[in-house]
């Protein structure tokens, strides 16, 4: 059996909300479900994601996601973590930058096609919400 190559999707989302207040949002899981309407809650052992740690989301329709956070920067106010929807793996990178009337972020999904592509569009409701005051 072939398996259909990994791909990638970039989206960037700009808004009100000041970078520090966006990345506060990215860091702390207990947030997560106030700007990610995909999410219902976050199993998670500290207040704000560690590289090396790991968690579970619960999302919509009961589904449980595992994730390990890989890395975590915040001089450069960009982290990634790496999770298995339904059991495929995907790979996540967000950043935060400095915007003149606010802040931007980025995301950087990849994985098996079908599964990036509808999270990206998903994605998109979630970063226009974590980026509004």
């Amino acid at each position: 059996m072939k398996f259909p190559r990994p791909t990638a999707a970039r989206i960037n989302v700009s808004g009100d909300a000041a970078p520090d207040i966006v990345w506060q949002r990215y860091i702390t899981p207990a947030t997560w479900s106030s700007w990610s309407p995909q999410i219902r809650s976050v199993d998670y052992p500290h207040r704000t994601i560690r590289a090396g740690t790991a968690g579970m989301v619960h999302a919509i329709g009961g589904v449980r996601v595992p994730f390990r956070i890989e890395q975590v920067d915040p001089d450069e106010r960009r982290w990634v973590w790496a999770v298995k929807p339904l059991g495929l793996s995907m790979r996540l990178v967000h950043t935060v930058e400095d915007q003149a009337a606010g802040s931007r972020t980025g995301l950087e999904v990849s994985g098996p096609p079908l599964v990036v592509h509808g999270y990206a569009l998903a994605s998109a409701v979630a970063l226009h919400r974590l980026v509004r005051r």
